[in-house]
């Protein structure tokens, strides 16, 4: 079985999109790919031929465990300790060395305004526990009560978007759930097997999950058309602890 799996420890990163309001968006006629993708809840395509992304973005502090995340390679966004920008919009759309920048999460409306051209918003949603019927943006902020409702917790919300649209699936939270209980870390790895059981299923970063919306092809294609989704290192690839 091929290991499609790419860990991500992220601090809250958001992407702002250039594109419309979507109310106004067309796509392929003011909003073009790759440097647009309209908001919808549908897709033009059959879904079924498409791969089912999901993406781990971990927030908060920085620690020497991040720091070696981040010399392997894995993503890493940043944000100021107050959840303000690091830098203003302007700044950070003239370095090419800041293209993750983050805020605080919050309602918008729903694009961060004013639009960086290049520069894409990756949502933060909410998850539905299904304990207690009650939404939570972070998967932290829900506590499930044992680790069969942990694990019952992640694949519900995971099927809900894999059975109807298939958009990238984003779990958000803080390292700090896993220190909460056994159970969470537990139901997590679990959680984890059984997406790489699944041959349409991949685990990849943020940053892949925008090369794919640029470019959504189907999965037969994406050895062909989406080279930034190989193995860099097949060779020496190694499981994380």
């Amino acid at each position: 079985m091929e290991i499609k799996l790419i860990v991500l420890i992220v601090l809250n990163v958001v992407y702002v999109v250039h594109g419309v309001i979507p109310s106004d968006c067309t796509q392929g006629v003011n909003c073009i790919l790759p440097g647009c993708f309209c908001a919808t809840f549908d897709h033009p395509n059959r879904t079924a031929k498409f791969p089912q992304i999901v993406y781990f973005a971990i927030d908060d502090a920085l620690t020497v465990t991040v720091e070696n995340y981040s010399q392997r390679g894995h993503e890493i966004g940043c944000h100021g300790v107050n959840h303000t920008n690091v830098d203003t919009a302007s700044n950070s759309a003239s370095k090419p060395d800041c293209r993750r920048r983050t805020s605080s999460p919050k309602v918008t409306s729903p694009e961060i305004s004013p639009a960086i051209p290049g520069f894409w918003e990756v949502p933060v949603f909410s998850l539905r526990n299904p304990e207690t019927g009650y939404e939570c943006a972070y998967v932290d902020s829900c506590r499930p009560s044992s680790e069969a409702a942990a694990l019952n917790y992640l694949w519900s919300n995971f099927l809900q978007v894999f059975n109807d649209n298939r958009a990238p699936f984003g779990l958000n939270m803080h390292g700090a759930w896993f220190l909460y209980s056994d159970d969470y870390l537990n139901a997590a790895d679990t959680f984890i097997k059984k997406l790489l059981e699944m041959d349409d299923v991949y685990i990849v970063s943020v940053e892949k999950s925008l090369d794919w919306m640029r470019n959504p092809v189907e999965i037969s294609d994406i050895q062909e058309k989406l080279p930034s989704w190989g193995c860099q290192n097949p060779t020496q690839a190694t499981a994380v602890q």
